[in-house]
């Protein structure tokens, strides 16, 4: 309802259980973040299977779809390749930005566009956690050759990399106070 209020059209697929919350708590004095992400339900089959006929059908009148957080409980990661495959049968220009099995299993399917973070894609590549440029490169790179067309690699404060078929690119923000890195 809130989205309503926002002026953001939105569509929904209904299901029994409840939303869950995910609250970002940020001390002002020192910037200390805490993040309480609560448990949301676990989705049947039945559900999915509804969610995904209405992304499908919504599907047909955009050019892209984004596909991004983490799967709810009771789905396992493989729907995500399901889910990728079944938009690029369609022509659509598929954009991940997830994490862990999730993205594992979507990068499975080929989306065009791949968005994480520095962690995200050390853990999908198997190395050590880097914040330099010049190691991110590489890391997009190596993400890029599973066959995705363009990966995007945000280091925070750092910047990030786009790494796609015509080159690769390094853009830095101006520096700010972050309040909030989420």
């Amino acid at each position: 309802e809130m989205v309503g209020l926002e002026g953001i059209p939105a569509c929904w697929t209904w299901m029994d259980g409840q939303t869950r919350a995910a609250i970002v708590v940020v001390d002002p004095e020192s910037g200390e973040m805490t993040v309480i992400n609560e448990e949301g339900p676990t989705v049947a089959k039945a559900d999915w299977d509804r969610l995904l006929a209405d992304v499908l059908k919504l599907a047909e009148k955009a050019d892209a779809v984004c596909i991004s957080g983490s799967l709810p409980l009771g789905l396992h990661s493989e729907v995500m390749v399901d889910l990728v495959r079944a938009l690029n049968k369609m022509r659509r220009r598929v954009w991940v930005d997830s994490s862990g099995g999730t993205l594992k299993s979507a990068i499975q399917a080929y989306p065009a566009v791949v968005k994480v973070n520095n962690q995200e894609a050390a853990t999908l590549l198997g190395w050590r956690e880097f914040q330099d440029v010049a190691t991110a490169v590489q890391a997009a790179q190596a993400i890029q050759q599973n066959g995705i067309s363009q990966v995007i690699l945000t280091m925070g404060k750092n910047g990030a990399v786009l790494a796609g078929d015509a080159g690769v690119w390094h853009a830095r923000p101006p520096l700010i106070k972050v309040l909030c890195p989420i």
